[in-house]
């Protein structure tokens, strides 16, 4: 690659070299795509059950990190996970 780098890939290793946390847009993008699956492309379950994976996968990542690290903190990997 030469000195410019340009397009997406060099956009996204600006943002990273920020410290900006991917992991709320990675959930938000997810969470769209789930969106979309139940409403228009019949993901084959109910918005309750996929709310409940959602929920039981965020849940048990706050409840790793607070076991294991002594953290209280937003469980964004569970919530991805989960999505």
């Amino acid at each position: 690659m030469d000195s410019q780098k340009g397009g997406i890939l060099a956009a996204l290793e600006r943002e990273m070299s920020k410290g900006v946390d991917p992991r709320p847009w990675f959930a938000g993008l997810l969470g769209a795509y789930l969106i979309c699956w139940l409403v228009f492309l019949s993901f084959g379950r109910t918005p309750w059950q996929a709310a409940m994976v959602v929920v039981t996968a965020a849940v048990a990542d706050f409840l790793a990190n607070l076991y294991f690290r002594k953290r209280r903190e937003f469980a964004w990997s569970g919530l991805i996970t989960g999505c």
